[in-house]
């Protein structure tokens, strides 16, 4: 499996209110409108305490489903619904009082002659979720 990482960002809130936030798959719904107006074109969402699934085009219906916690530090998601097996992970640390890092791992069985043109594709959208959701977390009041 071939692993990307995305750029560390900064959230503005305790480890633990972040982790809590995150490991909701239900909070996302109030970042919808946010993540929708950040280039990101989402036809249908759904989601429950332990899974999203979004309807993005050209990519179809993809389900994000939580696999593993490490309480205020780690979020597993296993990627379903894609041609393709993929994890991903959000890992958090605190450095500050209401100053958390985030970065967003995931590992993707890529067929290796398809890592050239998808590997960059992969970053880019990772770092376009991280972004989104760091702009979307940091303007909302929990």
């Amino acid at each position: 499996m071939k692993s990307y990482e995305s750029k560390t960002t900064t959230i503005n809130k305790p480890q633990t209110q972040l982790f809590a936030i995150l490991s909701d798959m239900r909070n996302l719904g109030k970042y919808i409108s946010e993540i929708q107006g950040r280039d990101v074109n989402i036809k249908e969402f759904t989601c429950g305490q332990d899974f999203a699934e979004a309807n993005i085009p050209n990519l179809g219906s993809v389900r994000l489903k939580i696999v593993e916690k490490e309480p205020d530090n780690t979020i597993k998601f296993a990627v379903e619904n894609l041609p393709i097996r993929a994890n991903l992970w959000v890992q958090l640390k605190e450095v500050a009082e209401n100053d958390t890092k985030m970065k967003l791992v995931i590992k993707a069985d890529i067929p290796i002659f398809l890592v050239p043109v998808l590997g960059s594709k992969l970053q880019e959208g990772l770092d376009k979720i991280t972004d989104t959701l760091t702009f979307a977390i940091n303007r909302q009041n929990f």
